[in-house]
């Protein structure tokens, strides 16, 4: 009798493969495991679940939650299911893909359109720095810029889904690549938010990448 007939076909040839719910129930120490609904592989160390080549179970770092694509002429693209409790703080990219022409890249959380404040310190290139904001914002700007060579943005989002203020802080580079500076902002209220809205002040995005990473805990 051949092992498929033993053991059946499936188990044969997914050997370690379950999902978070249905992990073995009385593993051995070195047991190596891969998470259909996670893409997560795991090892059990004799203790905990833990990702290969750490020694606990959620170690400090940063993991990749979800990778989305813009598509074409875009001026809003919707990223949903990203923030949870299981991780405080976030950090958004956006490479690849080209601007209608020099843009500015903004954030909206959720549906919400007040209570966003911000300030941006900036200067050109061996200049005078100067500064700008408001605190009746109606979502973040300058989070991230646009060019017909590309699209960049790399923004930390803090505490998005918990019961507190959202904080938010990002480098700002100038489409036009003669000053940069700092942009940081606070959505002053309490909402927990699951996603937000990659938009532009004017013109479109074609192509390139977004990226959402959650800050693991300790």
């Amino acid at each position: 009798m051949g092992i498929s007939q033993q053991i059946g076909a499936s188990s044969a040839i997914k050997a370690g493969v379950c999902t978070s719910s249905t992990r073995p129930a009385s593993p051995y120490e070195g047991q190596v495991i891969f998470e259909t609904d996670t893409d997560k592989m795991l090892v059990w160390n004799g203790t905990v679940w833990v990702i290969p080549n750490q020694t606990t179970q959620n170690p400090e770092g940063l993991e990749l939650i979800k990778t989305q694509t813009i598509g074409t002429t875009q001026s809003t693209v919707a990223v949903d299911d990203v923030f949870s409790s299981t991780y405080d703080h976030y950090l958004v990219t956006v490479s690849g893909g080209v601007g209608s022409a020099s843009i500015e890249l903004r954030i909206q959380l959720g549906a919400t359109t007040s209570n966003y404040k911000y300030q941006l310190i900036y200067g050109g290139y061996g200049a005078t720095v100067s500064g700008e904001g408001t605190s009746t914002a109606v979502r973040f700007p300058y989070v991230g810029v646009g060019t017909t060579s590309g699209l960049s943005l790399y923004c930390h989002i803090y505490t998005p889904n918990r019961a507190t203020r959202t904080h938010i802080e990002a480098p700002y580079f100038g489409p036009s690549a003669t000053d940069s500076g700092r942009v940081t902002g606070v959505l002053d209220n309490t909402t927990q938010y699951t996603g937000f809205t990659l938009g532009t002040a004017s013109g479109t995005m074609t192509g390139g990448t977004i990226r959402v990473y959650g800050y693991r805990n300790s």
